[in-house]
């Protein structure tokens, strides 16, 4: 039997930590490729989810916005009730190929809906509706989708990769 002293410790955990650098840089990798496919299938199970429960918004019944391309669409919405261009508020969430997200529209005096945040983009996007918004909760709206988004992620991820996804979602 081989008696370890202090010195063989110290050089293995030596040999460790010069090796540590390149365990890490493989670690960093692999948990990059595993969070991308985490993150895909998180992407995914929303959209079914999405699919399965909110009524599609039909797409004959959006006119072009302001496009303000400003990740503030809590802001725009209320701003066009403010300018008097829009009646009500919609809590809604938008598609575009993977891409999905808890959303805020407006709805005009005739019925159409307006996107003031994507401007023309919104001919490339699905918008599935979820409930107006009362004038009282308008000061609330930054809240509803940290709430949504938090409730999506609990619901369709593992926790080890919340963090990540969150992370990737904010980019």
């Amino acid at each position: 039997m081989v008696e370890l002293t202090i010195q063989h410790y110290l050089a293995g955990l030596a040999m460790m930590i010069i090796s540590g650098g390149m365990l890490v840089h493989i670690f960093q990798d692999v948990f990059k490729i595993i969070g991308r496919k985490q993150l895909r299938r998180y992407k995914s199970r929303l959209y079914r989810h999405t699919r399965a429960i909110y009524e599609l918004m039909p797409k004959d019944q959006f006119i072009m916005g302001k496009g303000l391309w400003n990740q503030k669409c809590h802001q725009n919405s209320v701003q066009a009730l403010q300018e008097g261009t829009a009646t009500k508020v919609i809590l809604c969430i938008a598609r575009e190929g993977m891409n999905v997200f808890v959303h805020y529209i407006n709805q005009t005096e005739d019925g159409k809906y307006v996107d003031n945040t994507l401007g023309w983009q919104y001919k490339e996007f699905e918008y599935y509706f979820i409930r107006e918004i009362r004038e009282e909760e308008y000061m609330e709206l930054p809240y509803h989708i940290g709430i949504m988004n938090d409730t999506n992620l609990k619901q369709f991820t593992r926790w080890p990769w919340r963090k990540y996804i969150t992370k990737e979602t904010e980019k």
